[in-house]
């Protein structure tokens, strides 16, 4: 910017130095011609008019000469130089001396042509000898034009000169140039300083003409270029008047709107880019269906600047049930709960049970938003899997911007590809009877659970359930009724976890639970509150009369027991199989000291 306003200033010197000169050299060359001229127009009058003079005074010597009279012609030459404005009028003879002169002091002086200074502009080698008038300075003051008119021998002058003479004399005619000299050099003057005077104005006018039509207009446009130079694409670049400036100011400014849109679009494509890459890269770090939940709240929480992000998702769609998690503004925990249409209030106060139902329905095919767009319900669906749920609510009452409305679509169809492959995964991890985790789930996770031990030091419990006299409930009701019994207990177990517990089926009636970050004192406490929980529990199946049953569990926990998840499942299985031979219906775990023989 700092380079175009150079190359500007500079211009603007070019086009006023131009200017200057042209008007410099023109008044120069019109001051030179008319000052030349007028000269040589003085020197052609003074010169005429001394040649008149000068042949008034020869015609008056020829009579004075013929009469003899040369009072006549001394007093004739005074007369006419005081009548005239000449200076100075002589006569001389053919031998150069001033027989007669107006001034009286000149008469009897020899006038050398190689001597006298007023005679060598005539007879100087180079000059031509036969000119008639010549200019040279009389003084350092004065110059004088002077005339030389030959007097030729005529007949009538033969009685005073001899016959073969072919001039009687010389008559010299000084006329002063000073004062018309000083009067050309006073218009000179005059001219040149209403030159100077009306140069001024011109300069001034050419000045102010290229300031207010070239100056003020690119000043306007270079401010425009420096707006957006620092990206502001709403500068507007006014020049008023018509023209090309004008004509260009329009350009830019639809230029700017242009590029303003243009830019516009560019950051709002950006920002959806990213914003897609990052849920992508977030979503793609995990595919555990728990870890991506939290994820996902986490991301919408974000981008969309919201006051509460809530996930509803079906546990068990002909039962109606629902896994609901949420975060709240200002809060950077996720809650969760599960929860039943069949139940009392809404799950959540975002969501009403209507809307889960109407989303069961098939009722919520597309984005949903609120009548002030300050809620969006936001259906996850995969090819013809239904998802789940997602009710976003913008904090403090901002609606949804148009460009987030045009990048949810994009956003959920990105989120339904990740769910999805988490779903599947999850069903291919998931007890069918019980939907809890596999056996072999498990076993990948506690060797997850071992190696992050080794690296951070963070410790983990084993929880090993196994429902007490289950065979007598196949002998005696037949399995269809086992199995039902097998749900109850996984949701009774399910209810009981903390988020982050991994609950899974091992076997049988046998279950397992990875409780992370629990030491040996929590997890008999967690184990206790289960074991209650189910002694406490009436099992009602149809057709069959009410009835409770009991689990017994065994504990093990990393470090204090073991640090090897082989180990840790054998003292668990071990301390399992003591509960049991203890009476069933109890919590144990076996104490350090056999860890230490053990090791020794």
């Amino acid at each position: 910017m700092a380079f175009l306003s150079q190359q500007f200033s500079r211009l603007r010197f070019k086009i006023i130095g131009s200017l200057l000169l042209v008007l410099s050299i023109s008044m120069t060359t019109a001051l030179f011609g008319m000052w030349t001229y007028q000269q040589d127009k003085l020197l052609s009058m003074h010169h005429q008019k001394a040649m008149r003079t000068g042949l008034t005074i020869v015609a008056g010597l020829k009579y004075s000469m013929l009469q003899n009279n040369r009072e006549a012609i001394q007093q004739s030459l005074e007369e006419m130089a005081a009548v005239g404005t000449l200076k100075e009028m002589s006569l001389l003879n053919k031998e150069g001396r001033i027989v007669y002169s107006s001034n009286v002091s000149m008469i009897g002086r020899n006038l050398d042509e190689n001597t006298d200074e007023t005679c060598k502009a005539c007879h100087d080698e180079k000059a031509d000898l036969h000119q008639e008038a010549v200019v040279f300075s009389g003084t350092a003051a004065d110059h004088i034009l002077r005339t030389v008119i030959p007097i030729e021998n005529q007949p009538a002058c033969h009685g005073c000169h001899a016959a073969e003479q072919k001039l009687c004399g010389i008559l010299v005619i000084d006329d002063s140039l000073t004062g018309d000299y000083e009067i050309l050099k006073t218009v000179t003057q005059r001219l040149a300083l209403g030159g100077i005077v009306t140069f001024l104005v011109i300069i001034a006018l050419i000045s102010s003409i290229v300031t207010r039509f070239v100056s003020t207009p690119v000043e306007a446009l270079m401010k425009g270029i420096k707006g957006i130079e620092n990206g502001d694409f709403t500068t507007w670049v006014d020049v008023k008047g018509s023209g090309e400036f004008s004509e260009m100011a329009d350009s830019f400014n639809v230029m700017t709107r242009a590029l303003g849109r243009y830019i516009k679009e560019i950051n709002s494509k950006t920002k959806e880019i990213n914003t897609l890459y990052t849920i992508v890269t977030r979503m793609s770090e995990t595919i555990d269906w728990h870890k991506i939940k939290n994820i996902l709240v986490d991301l919408l929480y974000d981008i969309l600047e919201a006051e509460s992000v809530v996930l509803c998702f079906p546990v068990d769609v002909q039962g109606r049930r629902f896994e609901i998690t949420w975060k709240e503004y200002g809060d950077k925990r996720h809650y969760h709960r599960e929860y039943s249409t069949g139940a009392e209030g809404p799950p959540h106060p975002a969501v009403s049970k209507e809307e889960l139902e109407q989303w069961l329905q098939g009722d919520f095919s597309q984005l949903f938003f609120s009548d002030d767009d300050t809620r969006a319900l936001l259906p996850m669906k995969f090819n013809e899997m239904q998802l789940g749920l997602i009710c976003a609510v913008k904090a403090g009452s901002v609606c949804f911007s148009h460009a987030e409305k045009k990048l949810l679509p994009d956003l959920i169809k990105h989120i339904a590809v990740s769910f999805a492959n988490a779903r599947l995964y999850n069903l291919a991890t998931t007890d069918d009877l019980t939907t809890l985790y596999t056996k072999g789930f498990f076993e990948a996770r506690i060797g997850e659970f071992e190696n992050r031990f080794y690296q951070t030091g963070e410790g983990f419990s084993i929880m090993m359930i196994d429902l007490d006299h289950f065979k007598k409930v196949n002998d005696t009701y037949g399995h269809p009724v086992g199995d039902k019994v097998l749900r109850q207990i996984a949701e009774l177990i399910r209810q009981s976890m903390r988020h982050g517990d991994i609950p899974c089926r091992y076997g049988g009636e046998e279950f397992v639970i990875l409780l992370p970050e629990v030491k040996i004192r929590s997890a008999v406490n967690i184990a206790n509150r289960l074991r209650e929980k189910i002694a406490n529990y009436t099992f009602q199946i149809e057709k069959i009369p009410p009835f409770k049953k009991t689990v017994s569990i065994g504990l093990s926990s990393c470090p204090l027991h073991a640090t090897s998840a082989d180990e840790l499942v054998s003292m668990a299985d071990e301390a399992l199989y003591t509960a049991k031979q203890n009476g069933r219906n109890q919590v144990f775990f076996l104490p350090i000291v056999r860890r230490e023989k053990q090791q020794n």
